[in-house]
């Protein structure tokens, strides 16, 4: 097996990190992997390289930023001319997505697409993707050297200095999108929580003036490499995700498998590897449209309860040391459960059912 593996070049890009873990495992698992930018330009449509028996993992499918004018078939024309089956990772954030995705999904020269979670598949089905869809979660790994694999923290890393915050500290992230990923919501349980500190993960689009007024924050702009986050991880004591959706939300599992009690939105994507009893779920309030008119993520999202949010986070906080060995024992679990190795068997097995 041949594998060319096409990904987003920026290293602080999400897809791109997934991406390198895929070509990792791959490379240990004995595939052959070549790893090209995903940046087609129209000079890289007259380069000819003729089609063999490889394949081609397009990582993410509709990254149309930087296809420079070039159309999609275009592209999958000349990846069909290099290329015996072309497998794209895609995502949906939201319910539905756009007549254009939908017609891109279904170009008649893919092999198949992965996608990781049901949500997402559920969203590409209900949007009228006929391509045949194959489910492949994200795996988990945060530490380079083992840390979120063993459950082990650090011996020196980046925040080891919220060891001397004596206050439980409530990890979010918040990053490009506020609104999706709740943003508003968490912003009106801080001021009701001045004994915790909340250790904020950005940077966002809007918001962080908002975010610096508060006493009780940490805000965190700057890029994280994987052992940096590790090191958040391992020094925080809990998550907090009221998420109106997402594709995955990988920060959710990546918490619970470094051993901290996960309060998120009972919804969506989450639902795959959290529950009551690995995780403290949020009651819904009401859906919502989670885009602006005209994206290309077009349907709806979940607006968590404030009340009830503020009643789990009230709970958890009164019997913080209980809830954190509850969520050590199911981090374990999902460790073994969605392991890199792991997921990257599902992937090379899914593949070859094409072949």
């Amino acid at each position: 097996m041949h594998i060319t593996y096409y990904r987003p070049p920026n290293p602080t890009v999400s897809f791109h990190l997934v991406a390198e873990h895929y070509v990792q495992e791959l490379r240990h698992q004995g595939v052959t992997v070549q790893v090209r930018d995903l940046l087609f330009t129209p000079e890289w449509l007259k380069t000819t390289e003729p089609q063999d028996n490889s394949i081609a993992i397009v990582h993410p499918l509709f990254y149309f930023a930087n296809w420079q004018g070039l159309t999609f078939p275009q592209i999958v024309e000349t990846l069909q001319f290099r290329h015996r089956f072309i497998f794209g990772m895609e995502v949906a954030d939201t319910t539905s997505i756009s007549d254009r995705f939908v017609s891109w999904a279904n170009h008649p020269g893919l092999t198949s697409l992965f996608l990781p979670s049901q949500f997402s598949m559920q969203a590409f089905k209900n949007s009228g993707v006929t391509t045949p869809l194959v489910l492949i979660p994200h795996g988990v790994g945060v530490d380079p050297t083992g840390g979120a694999q063993q459950a082990a923290p650090l011996q020196q890393g980046k925040f080891d200095f919220l060891k001397q915050e004596k206050i439980p500290k409530v990890l979010v992230f918040m990053l490009h999108e506020p609104f999706r990923k709740g943003w508003d919501l968490v912003e009106r349980l801080i001021p009701q929580f001045p004994e915790l500190l909340f250790v904020i993960r950005g940077p966002m689009k809007q918001g962080v003036n908002s975010i610096t007024r508060q006493e009780n924050i940490l805000l965190i702009q700057e890029w994280l490499s994987e052992a940096d986050l590790s090191s958040l991880y391992h020094n925080c004591d809990l998550l907090l995700s009221l998420h109106r959706g997402g594709a995955f939300e990988l920060n959710c599992l990546e918490a619970l498998a470094s051993g901290l009690p996960v309060i998120t939105t009972r919804y969506g994507s989450i639902l795959d590897y959290l529950d009551d009893t690995n995780a403290h779920l949020v009651k819904v309030s009401k859906m919502v449209p989670l885009n602006p008119t005209g994206s290309d993520h077009n349907g709806l999202g979940a607006t968590a309860d404030l009340d009830d949010a503020k009643r789990v986070l009230e709970q958890l906080v009164a019997q913080l040391p209980k809830f954190k060995q509850q969520a050590a024992l199911a981090g374990q679990k999902i460790r073994e459960e969605f392991s890199w190795e792991r997921m990257t068997t599902v992937l090379i097995d899914s593949m070859q059912q094409f072949m």
